[in-house]
């Protein structure tokens, strides 16, 4: 693994005469990763699929990256890790050479947004005002994919990949530090940059261990233990690069500025059992001499502890290697045995019309420090205390009813609160982990007034299940940060549907077939009949184009007389439908990860339970492709039996059979009857001994290629 430096100065781009030894280039890193057989002699780029490289951060770094890059023509499959999108850590993006190559292909990723996607945040800096070419104007293929806590590979898989794990650090805004471990032959290293400690105190006096939780009972994921947590995210990790911006008594001035301190990285390091330290993200003012200083400074920190830790400072083309680990075997089969699907980083990107996250808050703190949450999709219900800390609530609104408490993407109390026979918030937690399932993976963060409040009541909350800690007082912008690292950890319940392979074919058989996009009575008594036969609230047929899906027919008593809207792709049920080969049946869609956040079960017209049934018609050259489907709703949960289900089939054949005589009726420009499915033969015989055979069902997806 070759490491190399092309950026690390914090907040802004300096060129000096007294920075000429570690440089003035903001964060850029890459990273470099070939086969276990590799030494530090051989720093030349191996031939393409032989090797993966990642690039950390794009400040004013990337410019001489990219200078260098450009040389080897277009590139496959590299990746990009941005921490987060403050301008020190992105100002190097549209200057980056190899984005202005045809046929190079890239992939980009950073901490998944709430109101705005990734690309739309490096799109701002190249707009019209601000830059003379648009992101839409790089000739490179490149993917944007959003991250939260988790793991990722990266890497073809003829290539040596590379395990990346994301963890969220303490800054103003959402932030990730990474994690990367070599598959093929171990070496690893972690980037952790713009990281400030959870637990102030520990900036200035350095950081100790928790000893009041045991790291091996499954819950030190608290902020309280915060500091813990990151040391364990860095275990033995053999290089690391980490922010030490200041120093302690600079700190004292810079509280909530989102940087560590050398002393804090000294300690967290030795803690972690780090081969290597690697200072970085040095102060826009610090000079060579300065730096010099620091380093010494580490090193004597080092000495008095007694450990063989290493520490340099970063600098500007500054090449590090990091070697294979020996028992190369044993990391293959340790890889190899990992089961990465549960802690995927791969989030859903923002989608429009996405249902809003609900969180529960009671606590001291003003209304006010929550106003900018809305502009993230966060709706904050607020329940008041008294003076006793005692929750306040109407009877009938019971915010931790097990009914209710499904709705919470996050909840948050204040340490004191109590709630029926609990005397704390911890208490409280300890209730809602203990007495229902639905509360299992929602974040409860409680709030302390200061740090004597934050010990006396951490004493009592070993097995209370807290997930994060807050000490007053803080900033707005602190707050929603850790509300959202919060909210980011809830998982979110909504997949939207892929797009099938045969998509074109797809579409190319809806135009052919000629339907006209306008409601028509024709298919009203077929729906009329299919949801009183199957009781349901209500069906609809829908036909599905490339961005949205749109109402045919529908009948549905509660929206007599309203024209349905059309409905998003990524929102749509019966984009899922059109992907199977029979029936899609939900029956009850709030208990389904694919559909519970669903704006339309989450919002709107709450919809509990659905089954469709895809409608294939035939394209010209061969083939059917899934157009639409004959979908049946509720507002409540429901079962479809077999009967039931059949039902639906025989339904959506009639269906299927009107739409193709409405296509042809549209062609001919002739005005064509109803399309009826005639009694067989066989059932018309005189002779009432001879066999009547049932009408023959069709065998759906028999003939459909998606």
């Amino acid at each position: 693994m070759n490491v190399n430096i092309w950026g690390c100065r914090g907040s802004i781009a300096r060129s000096h005469p007294e920075l000429i030894t570690y440089g003035g280039n903001t964060p850029c890193v890459e990273v470099v990763v070939r086969g276990g057989d590799a030494d530090n002699s051989d720093n030349s780029d191996g031939e393409e699929g032989q090797e993966t490289r990642i690039v950390l951060d794009m400040g004013s770094g990337a410019y001489d990256l990219g200078q260098k890059l450009v040389k080897l023509g277009p590139l496959k499959d590299h990746h990009i890790l941005l921490t987060h999108c403050h301008w020190d850590h992105i100002q190097g993006f549209p200057f980056f050479a190899p984005f202005f190559i045809p046929q190079s292909e890239w992939h980009i990723h950073a901490p998944g947004g709430f109101t705005s996607s990734l690309k739309e945040k490096l799109a701002s800096q190249m707009s019209y005002e601000f830059f003379p070419l648009s992101i839409d104007m790089l000739g490179a293929s490149i993917d944007y994919h959003e991250l939260t806590e988790g793991t990722l590979t990266l890497g073809a898989e003829n290539s040596h990949q590379v395990l990346a794990t994301c963890q969220f650090l303490n800054h103003p805004v959402l932030t990730l530090g990474y994690r990367l471990e070599s598959t093929e032959h171990g070496a690893s290293m972690a980037y952790i940059t713009d990281h400030e400690p959870f637990n102030r105190a520990f900036a200035t006096e350095g950081y100790k261990r928790n000893t009041s939780v045991n790291p091996n009972d499954g819950s030190n994921t608290t902020a309280a233990n915060g500091d813990d947590r990151h040391v364990d995210f860095l275990k033995n990790v053999d290089l690391l690069i980490h922010d030490a911006q200041y120093t302690a008594e600079e700190y004292k001035g810079k509280t909530g500025w989102g940087h560590g301190t050398i002393e804090y990285v000294v300690d967290i390091a030795m803690a972690a059992e780090v081969k290597t330290l690697v200072l970085f993200h040095h102060d826009p003012q610090r000079t060579d001499e300065q730096v010099d200083r620091l380093v010494q400074l580490a090193q004597e920190r080092v000495r008095q502890a007694n450990s063989t830790l290493q520490v340099m400072a970063a600098a500007d083309r500054k090449e590090i290697y990091v070697p294979p680990k020996k028992d190369i075997q044993s990391v293959r089969d340790s890889m190899a045995s990992m089961d990465l699907s549960a802690s995927s980083a791969l989030t859903k990107p923002i989608q429009e019309g996405a249902s809003k996250r609900e969180i529960l808050v009671s606590c001291r703190c003003s209304e006010e420090v929550f106003a900018d949450l809305a502009e993230d999709g966060i709706e904050v219900t607020f329940y008041p205390q008294d003076n006793n800390g005692n929750l306040l609530f109407p009877q009938r609104d019971d915010p931790f009813r097990a009914s209710k408490l499904k709705k919470w993407s996050l909840v948050m109390i204040s340490c004191n609160t109590k709630y029926k026979d609990c005397k704390s918030g911890v208490e409280l937690c300890r209730r809602l982990r203990q007495s229902t399932t639905s509360c299992g993976e929602i974040p409860i963060l409680l709030v302390a007034k200061d740090r004597e409040e934050l010990k006396r009541y951490q004493e009592d909350s070993d097995d209370a299940g807290v997930t994060d800690w807050i000490v007053e007082p803080f900033t707005p912008a602190y707050m929603r940060t850790r509300i959202r690292m919060g909210v980011s950890r809830s998982p979110c319940r909504w997949v939207p549907p892929e797009i099938p392979q045969c998509e074109l074919l797809r579409r190319a058989s809806l135009e052919e077939l000629g339907v006209a996009k306008e409601k028509e009575t024709r298919f009203d008594a077929i729906i009329e009949l299919a949801r009183i036969s199957l009781g349901v609230a209500g069906v609809s047929l829908n036909l599905v184009e490339a961005d949205y899906h749109w109402t045919k027919s529908f009948s549905c008593p509660m929206f007599a007389g309203i024209e349905l809207p059309n409905v998003p792709r990524d929102v749509s049920m019966c984009s899922h439908t059109i992907l199977q080969k029979d029936l899609l049946v939900i029956n009850d869609t709030r208990a389904d990860g694919r559909f519970a956040d669903n704006p339309q079960v989450a919002d709107g017209v709450k919809v509990r339970f659905y089954a469709g049934c895809p409608i294939p018609v035939p394209h010209k050259n061969g083939g059917e492709y899934n157009v639409g489907t004959l979908c049946a709703t509720d507002f409540r949960p429901r079962k479809f039996d077999e009967r039931e289900k059949d039902m639906l089939r025989k339904f959506a054949w009639l269906v299927r059979r009107e739409l193709l005589a409405c296509g042809a009726s549209a062609k001919n420009g002739a005005s064509m009857p109803i399309a009826v499915v005639a009694e067989p033969e066989a059932a018309r015989r005189p002779d009432a001994s001879a066999p009547k055979p049932k009408a023959a069902t069709p065998k759906w997806g028999a003939s459909v290629e998606c």
